[in-house]
């Protein structure tokens, strides 16, 4: 299995000078499994980065993905009307999120592109589009079994374990930890997973401060489930827009310091999962120029 980071932002995007290092993209993870769809989990504006390189990989069409969003906040969806793949007709896409309340979620993503914001509305789009709501459930997507837990945070949110060939992804931003100990809901859908990525938003500091009920947490809270859940690595994720790379080094370091096999995500980073009991080789390989796996 292989996890890519495209957007690993929060809020807005940043594209400003010492900020480069992390980058200033919003939310966009891919997974790859054998004899699964890709599946691309959020569609900040990281995604425009993915559909760029899709096109340039298949300009005849013929992609097949699942966009798995945890949430409809702006940043995990700002990137949709610049996914390119999802104008051209031979290609195909299902959108699976939150089931929600009194709407629907193919009416909350239109609506994100009406007119009054947005020149293109999504009937423009000439991929075939599907769209599925969930809730707390699993599922199948080819070899892939996907599971999704309901989070904390304003509005809902969902967190996505995806499992296949003896190894496990949590994806689990947009949460907001409240108590000392370890989170139940977090733990159990994280429980011994080989790559554990997790809303690290704020700083201890800065969450005492008054960040209280905003729905985000901090790089402790992040190690206290990484420990209790028993993950094989971590990755700080959602970095604030207002982090720069120095402050984010340093959130690394006091995270590893509690939990060595910690990183901040980057643009570009790249995880090999090989599972358990497939021989010496670690169980997350990570790929990034100037970085030791």
């Amino acid at each position: 299995m292989e996890v890519r980071f495209f957007g690993v932002r929060g809020g807005v995007p940043t594209p400003e000078a010492g900020k480069l290092r992390f980058g200033g993209n919003t939310s966009c993870v891919t997974v790859r499994a054998a004899g699964a769809p890709l599946v691309i989990l959020d569609a900040g504006t990281g995604i425009r980065i993915l559909g760029n390189e899709l096109v340039r990989q298949h300009p005849a069409g013929g992609i097949e993905g699942v966009i798995l969003l945890s949430h409809l906040h702006w940043d995990h969806i700002q990137g949709i009307p610049f996914f390119k793949p999802l104008f051209h007709p031979g290609n195909r896409f299902e959108f699976i999120g939150l089931r929600p309340v009194g709407t629907s979620l193919r009416c909350q993503l239109e609506g994100q592109q009406n007119y009054a914001y947005f020149p293109v509305d999504m009937s423009h789009m000439s991929a075939a589009k599907s769209f599925r709501e969930v809730a707390d459930e699993s599922f199948q997507l080819g070899t892939l079994k996907v599971s999704c837990r309901l989070l904390n945070h304003p509005g809902g949110c969902l967190g996505w374990r995806l499992e296949a060939d003896g190894a496990a992804v949590v994806y689990a931003t947009d949460n907001e930890h409240t108590g000392p100990g370890p989170e139940e809901a977090v733990v159990e859908l994280a429980r011994g997973a080989d790559l554990f990525i997790f809303d690290t938003n704020y700083t201890p500091e800065e969450y005492a401060a008054g960040r209280q009920g905003w729905g985000h947490s901090t790089w402790l809270q992040a190690v206290i489930n990484a420990r209790a859940a028993g993950v094989d690595r971590l990755i700080l994720f959602h970095h604030d827009q207002d982090h720069n790379d120095d402050q984010l080094l340093e959130i690394e370091e006091l995270a590893c310091r509690e939990f060595p096999r910690s990183l901040a995500a980057r643009e570009g980073l790249r995880v090999v999962l090989n599972g358990r009991g497939t021989g010496p080789e670690p169980r997350c390989l990570i790929e990034l120029p100037g970085l030791e796996a």
